[in-house]
């Protein structure tokens, strides 16, 4: 049974790569099935990675594109 997990996530344009990559570590944990990201919040910066990770276009070809978009 995974742990339940509630995500904060704080802003900042310059940390935005380090988000992205504490995002990709939850994500592998989620799909091993450790945890389940049940909620999740953030500002500024974070917040937009809080929405792009609810809305699952951090997964597959759409996380490429978000990437592409975020860094221009």
């Amino acid at each position: 049974m995974p742990r339940k997990v509630k995500l904060a996530l704080q802003g900042g344009g310059a940390k935005i790569t380090s988000i992205l990559a504490a995002m990709e570590a939850v994500e592998k944990l989620e799909e091993n099935g450790e945890i389940e990201v049940t909620e999740i919040a953030g500002t500024s910066a974070g917040a937009i990675i809080a929405v792009l990770y609810a809305g699952r276009f951090l997964k597959g070809k759409k996380k490429q594109y978000t990437l592409e978009a975020i860094r221009t």
